[in-house]
């Protein structure tokens, strides 16, 4: 489908037609690789729209580069539901998905049955370092990469992330953990290494420099907050911030998980998930 400026999106809808829908919504530099193991078992009594950011998977790269920002994949997503015949969903996000949720809430409130907030923040998602954003020193280095002259520097990043290395550098990180099958992860970093830096890196900077924080006390929705206690990108700290944040917010922290915590721990995402869809059906 198209969306409000023209990019075209992919999207897939799974499950019966009448059922409660569920829309996923996925990190940056994602697919919907991380959903592998929660959506068919969601289908199964559910109408789960899954679907590609702009300039990711099978979507096009933006119509205008420009428009990059946390608004814009709201609006795709506004566009994806009008296109699946969805009038009210839970809007399940994982990573950047959490953001993207959020503020899909501020925009269309009428959309939003429901919220599962899993290993994400709902702003400003690498923190500071010493009181400073990191994204200042980060982003400029990474954007050389996309200058004419160091084009070698860009496939040397990819070469990297088609290696083993940077399974292990993930490991060791604590944004994978052991549980998260290999392959899954190898079809994650194929996935990156495909994308376009000029795409994704200004994408990375609208998100950092973005936070759904004023949004969250006025959510009256039922909320499921989800973290990994071994999430080394997403600390468990930022989740329950955001729990109490959130009125009635329910906040559930996994032994052992991490920032895949959706590869991990498919089955406590599709009981969240399915508590919130109950949830929502009794208020309405």
């Amino acid at each position: 489908m198209r969306s409000s400026d023209g990019t075209g999106i992919a999207w897939r809808a799974d499950g019966p037609a009448d059922a409660p829908a569920v829309v996923l919504c996925n990190g940056i530099a994602c697919d919907d690789g991380y959903w592998s193991r929660v959506w068919p078992q969601l289908a199964a009594d559910h109408r789960v729209v899954r679907w590609h950011y702009r300039g990711h998977g099978r979507s096009d790269p933006p119509a205008n580069r420009e428009e990059v920002y946390v608004s814009s994949i709201v609006r795709d997503l506004e566009a994806v539901a009008a296109a699946a015949d969805v009038e009210r969903a839970v809007l399940v996000g994982h990573s950047f998905g959490v953001q993207v949720v959020a503020e899909a809430f501020r925009a269309r409130r009428d959309l939003v049955a429901g919220l599962v907030a899993v290993a994400g923040a709902f702003g400003h998602p690498l923190g500071t370092l010493r009181g400073r954003d990191p994204g200042v020193l980060l982003f400029p280095l990474l954007e050389l990469a996309t200058w004419p002259a160091p084009r070698a520097l860009t496939g040397v990043l990819r070469a990297g992330l088609r290696s083993p290395l940077a399974y292990w550098i993930g490991r060791a990180i604590g944004g994978i953990g052991s549980d998260a099958p290999r392959e899954t992860m190898e079809e994650y970093f194929e996935h990156v290494a495909g994308l376009d830096p000029q795409v994704l890196l200004p994408m990375f900077r609208a998100m950092q420099a973005h936070s759904s924080e004023d949004v969250l006390p006025g959510i009256d929705v039922p909320t499921v907050v989800l973290s990994g206690a071994d999430d080394g990108m997403t600390p468990p700290r930022r989740a329950a911030r955001m729990a109490r944040a959130i009125p009635g917010a329910e906040l559930i922290e996994l032994p052992r998980a991490t920032h895949v915590l959706p590869i991990e721990e498919p089955d406590e995402v599709v009981d969240a998930v399915r508590r919130v869809v109950a949830r929502a059906e009794r208020s309405a």
